[in-house]
């Protein structure tokens, strides 16, 4: 639930399965956290969510790309001013 929700920009549903315990640092079948699609997805609330709940911006996915790489691809510029 927790990546669905990152990966479409759903802030209060992130928010509230965070405060629910979820596993920030789970991860999919690719290896990616919910800060890396959240990231894929140009989702910045999301993002700042994810962040300032401590989400661990040097995870790699399978690929080896972290989420700042994730957002140099994207072309999302704001996204990574927030990463760094």
């Amino acid at each position: 639930p927790l990546h669905f929700a990152a990966r479409h920009g759903h802030e209060e549903t992130v928010q509230l399965l965070l405060e629910r315990g979820a596993d920030i640092q789970a991860r999919d079948s690719r290896n990616q956290t919910a800060l890396h699609l959240a990231v894929k997805g140009g989702n910045k609330g999301v993002v700042d969510i994810l962040l300032k709940a401590k989400a661990d911006v040097n995870q790699k996915s399978k690929e080896g790309l972290t989420a700042l790489h994730f957002a140099a691809l994207s072309g999302h510029k704001e996204i990574l001013k927030m990463l760094v």
